[in-house]
């Protein structure tokens, strides 16, 4: 009763449910394939469609190549399987990449798949392979190629200290000053430090030797010390129980106008061991220093100070070493000189300030952990530029115009006054008397020796313009040796112990030396410590180590 076509259409969906079963059935993919084209309208469409993706993905998956799993997403980009063939293929890419030997592989690997669970690892072993290709080259191009295409790599670090050793290593056959003050401008701190600084004192050294313009025998060593450019400068030094040498200087960290303390410590061949520099926001001058036992030293000067604030006096103790330091300010605007009184004391002298605004000066006596025992404000105007221990323990004070003997408690035993026109700036003392120079405000020096009550023996006058004296020591042969900055040279003068002159000699270039200290790093070795302005607008610290 019905008509033909509706007959037709159920004789369709009986042979579908029939054909549905058999696919189901026989599970091929010839089979599904036939289906979706003959019957591309049934209702079982979708689900021959899932199988046949499926059968697709296992051939695929059987096969385990990345074109078989790329022309299946190309093919079938709707079938649930995409996700784990993209995986695979990713994992088939890292392995085919993993050991290339190519840093383009690597490389495509992380652009092509960049949210990849293999891209780390593919990072790593792209960074890796590019490492060992600049270790491979081992020059300095090649390793700041590397440093500049993978700087996230782990390998930078390493890369960057072979870097530094061969940038080190080029300084060195260069051996110029300009090669060495480009490797500290790289690396201003850092496994070569010292090493540079020590390479540098020597080249500059000898540029300056090379340049004295006068006969000056006797050198053992000779060492220059600049600190990444800026102004230094050298005032004191001691002598360890090692012979190894403490120099008391200054620098500068940056360009402003403020100086830091710089203390520099060399082994008996002037060559540095450490350097170290403190400082705050102001200036800080340590202008003398005295060791108080074998493993610690003092030091005295002035901080916190600059054009418009007059700061304080200033003290500095510490492990020779440098360790363990501790710091204090005194009652006084200033401290030129320390001495030593034994292994728990020690004396100060400077200036101070009286109400009426009048510099006078000043003496204390402190601990060697810091502590004040005693402090003298004195009346006589000026300040103390030197002081000096005799055998009974009495302190010899140089100040501005006079010199006197303190004991202990620091109350005068004599007294010898000059004119105000007068300056004692140095002293020592040897067994049969004090030294001491006097400048005068005409521009003349002096040279003094006194008996240890301070009354004069001779007196002599130093001729030329321009000349100050800085310093003054006594050999083991008994002679007196004085420096002098002569017309921008140092000048070193031997005296007997009658005053007659024994030699002159002189140090300089057509730079200028700007003040000198003098001292015995043994009986046979004086040590001249110059700071020195070889390059314009740019002092150092120079440090000769001479023969007597």
């Amino acid at each position: 009763n019905k008509k033909i076509d509706k007959n037709l259409e159920i004789e369709k969906k009986l042979i579908e449910d029939k054909l549905i079963k058999y696919v189901r059935e026989e599970n091929s993919l010839f089979i599904a394939k036939r289906f979706i084209n003959e019957y591309p309208d049934s209702r079982y469409l979708k689900n021959v469609t899932h199988i046949r993706n499926y059968l697709e993905f296992r051939k695929a998956e059987k096969a385990n190549n990345i074109n078989n799993f790329q022309d299946f997403i190309t093919n079938y980009p709707d079938a649930a399987q995409v996700p784990i063939a993209a995986k695979y293929i990713e994992q088939l890419s890292f392995e085919k990449v993993k050991n290339s030997s190519k840093i383009e592989d690597l490389n495509k690997f992380i652009n092509d798949f960049p949210d990849s669970e293999y891209n780390y690892q593919a990072t790593k072993f792209r960074d890796l392979l590019a490492f060992n290709i600049a270790k491979l080259e081992n020059t300095i191009e090649a390793y700041n190629d590397f440093i500049l295409n993978y700087p996230n790599a782990i390998q930078v670090t390493e890369a960057k200290q072979i870097k530094m050793k061969l940038v080190f290593e080029k300084a060195k056959s260069i051996n110029t000053l300009e090669a060495y003050n480009e490797f500290v401008e790289m690396y201003p701190e850092g496994e070569h430090y010292i090493d540079i600084f020590n390479l540098k004192a020597n080249v500059l050294g000898g540029n300056i030797q090379k340049n004295n313009k006068h006969e000056f025998t006797g050198i053992k060593w000779i060492k220059s010390f600049d600190n990444k450019g800026f102004n230094d400068a050298v005032y004191d030094f001691v002598i360890d129980k090692n012979n190894e040498i403490l120099i008391l200087g200054t620098t500068k960290t940056s360009l402003d106008n403020n100086n830091d303390i710089w203390f520099l410590k060399l082994d008996e061949w002037g060559k540095m061991k450490w350097n170290r520099s403190m400082g705050d926001t102001l200036n800080e001058k340590l202008y003398s220093a005295d060791l108080l036992d074998e493993d610690h030293f003092v030091a005295v000067g002035k901080n916190k100070f600059n054009d418009t604030i007059a700061g304080n006096s200033w003290i500095v103790g510490a492990q020779i070493d440098g360790s363990k330091a501790w710091n204090k300010n005194l009652g006084s605007s200033m401290l030129n000189t320390v001495i030593r009184l034994n292994e728990n004391e020690f004396i100060v002298g400077g200036n101070y300030f009286s109400s009426d605004s009048i510099n006078k000066c000043y003496l204390a006596k402190i601990r060697n952990d810091g502590k004040t025992i005693w402090q003298r404000y004195y009346t006589m105007k000026g300040e103390i530029n030197d002081l000096n221990i005799t055998d009974s323990s009495d302190v010899i004070v140089a100040g501005s115009n006079y010199l006197m003997s303190i004991n202990k408690s620091g109350y005068i035993n004599w007294e010898k006054a000059y004119s105000d026109t007068t300056v004692i700036e140095n002293a020592c003392i040897s067994s049969d008397g004090i030294y001491f120079t006097e400048s005068i405000t005409n521009g003349e020096v002096f040279l003094s020796k006194s008996d240890i009550d301070g009354n004069i023996i001779w007196r002599q006058i130093i001729h030329g313009d321009n000349i100050s004296a800085t310093d003054l020591a006594i050999s083991s042969e008994n002679q007196l040796i004085v420096s002098f900055i002569n017309n921008n040279d140092v000048q070193l003068s031997w005296y007997a112990n009658n005053g007659d002159k024994l030699k002159d000699e002189f140090f300089g270039t057509d730079k200028n030396e700007k003040n000198c200290s003098i001292g015995f790093a043994d009986p046979n070795s004086l040590l001249i410590l110059i700071t020195i302005e070889y390059r314009e607008n740019d002092s150092d610290i120079l440090i000769i180590n001479k023969s007597l």
